[in-house]
């Protein structure tokens, strides 16, 4: 049987074991699930594809996940179909979208990027108004990066006892 011109065994012949999971070597999409191409610009959810290959159609309202937590895991035994809703509840539970943790990691991996440190950002925060330019040329970036330095738009101080080392970013 072939789905949008994939069947289950070519789908599958493109993953790894580890453990008893099967990591999808592919493409994976934004939203960390794995995808495929199926036409020219369209891309199809693996497990998705996987499900109606070995299970049958799946109703409307639901979606091929993964029991196990794996992002890249696509073996058929983990498969489950779930709603918006479970889906959310569980991602919920496992704290992947908990939204201070995200922008803290992400703030850190491009500070771990960027040419600026923290005793730049404190000189910034102190020289006198109106040397903004001339630090923005010292360091290499824009007048715009110092002004949202100097007035906490970014940059801003982790809280007391938080370290940017702890979130896997440097």
């Amino acid at each position: 049987m072939s789905v949008n011109g994939w069947t289950a065994e070519a789908l599958l012949a493109r993953t790894v074991e580890e453990g008893d999971c099967l990591l999808w070597k592919g493409s994976m999409a934004s939203t960390n699930i794995p995808t495929v191409c199926v036409e020219a610009d369209a891309r199809r959810s693996v497990r998705r594809l996987l499900w109606q290959l070995l299970n049958g159609p799946i109703p409307a309202n639901k979606f091929a996940s993964c029991s196990c937590g794996e992002p890249r895991c696509v073996a058929p035994e983990h498969l489950v179909l779930m709603t918006k809703r479970q889906i959310a509840k569980r991602t919920a539970k496992t704290g992947v979208f908990a939204n201070h943790v995200r922008v803290a990691k992400i703030a850190a991996t491009k500070r771990a990027a960027s040419p600026i440190t923290w005793d730049d950002v404190a000189r910034i925060r102190s020289a006198p108004r109106g040397q903004g330019l001339a630090i923005a040329k010292e360091l290499g970036v824009s007048q715009m990066t110092v002004w949202r330095i100097r007035h906490h738009k970014s940059w801003k101080q982790p809280p007391s006892g938080f370290s940017v080392f702890s979130l896997g970013a440097v």
